[in-house]
């Protein structure tokens, strides 16, 4: 589970600080390449609209930015289970113990899923009985993945049934879901790439003709600052995508 320093109240007011300030960055941005082509009134309005939807544009970023680190580290959880399934059904096989399973899997490479691990360790070495340190870890962590498997693991140790099993059958469901993870996002991308595609070459080229042939018929002046707003609203679009294709893109290894 992500843990903050600061409460909900202190978050949202440094959230939206830090929304005020870079949005008033661009607002200064915008005012100042604007005031000495029109007046000080106009550079104000032609300011105003880009700093409001920057301002309304990141504070809503910053609300959902701790959902993404959630995300990423549910992410980095589940793209090690395979692995470490593997490992732990292996080791299991082998004679040894959960305990000692575990805690060899805490002392692997698995970034994330081996802290988890670590905790539970640490926890039944304090004493808690073996069941309850995993029963925290499954009420502790946000990955619905190691969660069954926490959980599986619990009721095979309460009913004495086969421990390789039950791990065997959860790596498989974990493979698929992996599987699906790829497929829903390179169909996604497609989406996305022609999206992109639009933003990036079409308005900048066939957008602005459009506005020069519609501004001639309809006596609208359109000056280079138009230009100019167009261009970083592309700009900032295109940034936006890119960001969120890197978000959505599935943290897995592959075997």
């Amino acid at each position: 589970m992500l843990k903050s320093t600061y409460t909900s109240g202190e978050y949202l007011i440094a959230a939206f600080l830090n929304a005020f300030l870079l949005s008033s960055l661009l607002f200064s941005l915008v005012f100042v390449l604007s005031i000495g082509k029109s007046t000080m009134q106009t550079s104000i309005q032609n300011a105003l609209l880009p700093g409001v939807a920057a301002l309304l544009l990141l504070f809503l970023l910053y609300l959902y930015y701790p959902r993404i680190q959630v995300k990423k580290i549910v992410e980095e959880i589940d793209k090690d289970l395979v692995f470490a399934l593997k490992d732990l059904t292996i080791q299991i096989m082998s004679g040894v113990t959960l305990f000692e399973a575990m805690r060899n899997i805490s002392n692997a490479n698995y970034g994330k899923l081996s802290k988890e691990f670590e905790i539970v360790v640490k926890d039944i070495n304090s004493g808690e009985p073996q069941e309850k340190a995993l029963e925290k870890m499954a009420l502790r962590t946000e990955s619905e993945f190691l969660k069954r498997i926490t959980w599986q693991i619990i009721s095979v140790l309460k009913s004495g049934s086969s421990l390789r099993n039950a791990l065997e059958s959860i790596t498989t469901s974990v493979k698929q879901h992996q599987a699906n993870q790829i497929k829903t996002y390179i169909q996604e991308m497609n989406l996305w790439t022609l999206l992109y595609g639009i933003i990036g070459v079409a308005i900048p080229s066939l957008g602005i003709t459009v506005i020069v042939i519609l501004s001639s018929i309809s006596g609208i002046k359109i000056t280079e600052f138009t230009f100019f707003i167009l261009l970083l609203l592309c700009f900032i679009a295109e940034l936006v995508i890119i960001q969120y294709v890197k978000v959505k893109r599935p943290a897995l290894q592959t075997e």
